[in-house]
């Protein structure tokens, strides 16, 4: 996001155990509303308001392999080949969710991939079904 932001601030709702990039600045303050008419302009915190343009919420969520079972993971990642396919007929994953770099070009190469993946084996499945009906 660096690259693309002029400036961008860090709200941690938990103890932050990873560094940061020396570019961010970490406030610590509790998050109370965000505001805006058409687009987001402001974040509300008890002690501060801050301009933005747009606001990012991450948190901690529950691991992908207890949302679908028998999904394979490595780590806190969906495990996906290189055309984001997992273990799991007509599931794909892509982004944050398939590891890091956690970067938005990432993100969208690989949303890309998986799309492009599975119109192909939709196209696979096409040819068959016409071919049984010959």
């Amino acid at each position: 996001m660096s690259e693309i932001a002029s400036k961008i601030y860090y709200i941690p709702m938990y103890k932050l155990t990873n560094s940061l990039d020396s570019s961010i600045e970490i406030i610590n303050d509790k998050p109370l509303e965000i505001k805006g008419e058409k687009t987001v302009n402001k974040l509300v915190l008890k002690n501060t308001e801050l301009y933005a343009d747009g606001i990012f919420i991450m948190e901690d969520s529950v691991s992908p392999s207890y949302m679908v079972p028998g999904l394979e993971v490595e780590g806190p990642h969906i495990k996906a080949d290189r055309e984001m396919k997992t273990n799991i007929e007509w599931l794909y994953a892509a982004g944050d969710c398939a590891g890091k770099p956690y970067q938005y070009l990432k993100s969208s190469g690989e949303g890309q991939m998986a799309v492009s993946s599975a119109i192909s084996h939709l196209d696979k499945l096409r040819i068959n079904q016409m071919s049984l009906q010959k």
